[in-house]
């Protein structure tokens, strides 16, 4: 077993995911990991992954390498803002979570330092690749966008048609304003090729999208890593909304050392239909089933529940929803529940609630606190009603200074039940009702 350091022994600003990891966005962008905007390169263009950048170039290109030696140096990149934030309030962000954990894959972090060169340059190339294969998708999510889903492109122009939108939400379906990359970027940086060539050395591979299961490219990656041998020494993860999963896929996992599958699932029944439309809660049921009924030994759920306003006065049926499928699940300590946050667009997000309902969640979430009994079969719940409220204090105290107008968010969902002959108010019962609407 590999050694496990503690975050003292290392570099203050230390991240191990520059010495270990190539991330992209949908468009082929270079990133840090998921949290982080595109790095840039000197001229200020994004650094692609595409066209004449193959993955070994960018992997000791320019930018990566300032931003390793940034971290050594003791001082986060300004990319990394989002953590850095989180960290400055006490609360726990992606890279101290990492840092903690410390899982096999990232192999020994004083010797991936030590193999550091002075213009911060590896003689190794990544363990792990965060791929987004561009924004094939068959659901357009409430707080999605074109760029992500290419189910939205059809509704932006028509919500384009109507009257204004609010402004957050018209910057954020319109990113990015200047076009750079390509939605089929991976088809031009001999991808394929990489993972042939040096797919010996990958030890996981994480997919997101778009829905990773409809992308083809993802599909030929899985084969590939069969066919060349490699594919008992990954660990596959995915960001996936559920939809798409079938015994076909189950089959072809199976030959990976593991997978985690990360779920969305941010309501249920007609709040599930709203948020995630056009997907259907039976539907939806069904697979879950099937997955249920999955006896491989080495899979494992995070169901992400992304807070937001329409759902948040939804998470105990949440909770006891997924709590009922956890009964017909194997191995039990294999599945979690787990908090994200909309931040984008603004007037999704819990910030944009009147203070008093802010204040009213806290008591509630309290309340149940303080009543739930303390015995193991509780100790879940209190874990996630304490990260609840944990999440909520984050994201209002980051958008305090920027807090986005009740308004904007009737005039978006308004907007969106024109277009789509959708009801908000059937989806959001409670929220509706605490709104007076």
């Amino acid at each position: 077993m590999k050694k496990k350091y503690s975050p003292s022994e290392l570099p203050a600003a230390f991240c191990p995911l520059p010495w270990t990891q190539l991330a992209t966005s949908v468009r082929g962008f270079v990133r840090l990991c998921c949290n982080t905007t595109a790095l840039r390169q000197t001229d200020g263009s994004r650094l692609v992954l595409g066209g004449p950048q193959t993955v070994t170039e960018v992997w000791n290109s320019p930018p990566l390498r300032a931003a390793r030696k940034q971290m050594l140096s003791g001082k986060l990149p300004e990319l990394c803002r989002f953590c850095s934030q989180i960290e400055a309030r006490g609360h726990t962000s992606k890279r101290n979570s990492l840092m903690n954990r410390q899982p096999d894959w990232l192999g020994d972090l004083k010797e991936l330092i030590a193999s550091t060169s002075p213009e911060g340059a590896l003689p190794h190339h990544p363990v792990s690749l965060d791929l987004r294969l561009g924004n094939v998708c068959n659901l357009k999510c409430v707080m999605c966008r074109p760029d992500t889903s290419s189910k939205w492109v059809r509704d932006f122009e028509l919500l384009q048609r109507q009257s204004p939108l609010p402004q957050s939400a018209s910057r954020f379906l319109q990113h990015p304003e200047v076009p750079e990359g390509s939605h089929e970027w991976y088809e031009s940086c001999e991808l394929l090729e990489f993972i042939k060539t040096h797919g010996s050395g990958l030890r996981r591979l994480h997919f997101s999208g778009g829905e990773p299961l409809l992308i083809p490219m993802h599909k030929e990656i899985l084969l590939t890593c069969v066919k060349q041998g490699y594919a008992g020494q990954i660990r596959l993860s995915y960001d996936t909304n559920g939809t798409q999963i079938d015994p076909e896929w189950l089959k072809l996992w199976e030959n990976f050392a593991a997978v985690e599958l990360n779920i969305s699932i941010d309501g249920v029944a007609d709040s599930f239909e709203y948020i995630r439309y056009p997907a259907k809660w039976q539907d939806f049921v069904d697979q879950m089933t099937l997955l249920a009924q999955w006896r491989w030994p080495s899979y494992s759920v995070r169901w992400i529940i992304t807070a937001q306003i329409l759902n948040i006065f939804d998470y105990r049926q949440i909770f006891d929803w997924v709590s009922q499928m956890k009964l017909s699940l194997s191995g039990d300590h294999r599945h979690q529940i787990l908090w994200n946050s909309v931040r984008s667009p603004e007037c999704l997000s819990v910030a944009t609630l009147p203070d008093a309902l802010l204040k009213e969640i806290h008591g509630e979430i309290d309340e149940q606190i303080a009543a739930a009994p303390s015995d193991p079969k509780s100790s879940e719940r209190l874990a996630l009603l304490s990260s609840l409220k944990q999440h909520l204090t984050v994201v209002s105290r980051i958008q305090a200074n920027e807090r986005p107008e009740l308004s904007d968010f009737l005039q978006y969902v308004a907007a969106l039940d024109q277009v789509r002959g959708t009801d908000w108010q059937r989806a959001a019962p409670r929220l509706a009702q605490a709104l007076r609407c």
